[in-house]
């Protein structure tokens, strides 16, 4: 039987073509009180299935509000019925913690501790670093969420 999640390395290579792909945006208003959170989704080919957005208002840490990106985004994926995802995201920090199931910070181990139990309820969950300069799809929908 295959293990409930496999973390793989941050290695987009590793990305496997049976996975649904989440890439997930940050943004913040010019105030910096709003925050826009974007995802877009594709499948194995690369088509399109779903664009969404998310604002709240907040006083996080970058970090912090990145983890909470990603617990959203897993609890959106297990709604739509996706059982293999790969989740990425332009925090480079945020995913060696992900991949290396720790933080040193106790807020931020609280939160990727529920990560890690969410990708248990996945057949296959990978996280990936991508650079946000090719990201501009998720990018503008981050921006867009986090002015309205």
């Amino acid at each position: 039987m295959e293990r409930a999640a496999e973390f793989a390395t941050i290695n987009v290579s590793h990305f496997d073509p049976l996975s649904i792909k989440l890439t997930i945006d940050l943004s913040r208003d010019r105030q910096g009180q709003r925050k826009g959170i974007g995802v877009t989704t594709k499948d194995g080919l690369h088509k399109l299935l779903m664009i969404w957005g998310l604002n709240e208002d907040t006083k996080n840490s970058s970090k912090l509000e990145a983890v909470e990106a990603v617990r959203l985004t897993m609890i959106k994926a297990l709604q739509s019925g996706w059982t293999r995802v790969h989740i990425e995201l332009d925090n480079k920090g945020l995913v060696d913690d992900l991949v290396q199931q720790r933080s040193n910070n106790a807020l931020q181990a609280v939160a990727i501790e529920d990560i890690i139990a969410l990708s248990y309820l996945f057949q296959f969950c990978s996280f990936g670093y991508k650079d946000s300069s090719s990201n501009t799809l998720s990018n503008k929908v981050s921006n867009f969420a986090s002015c309205n």
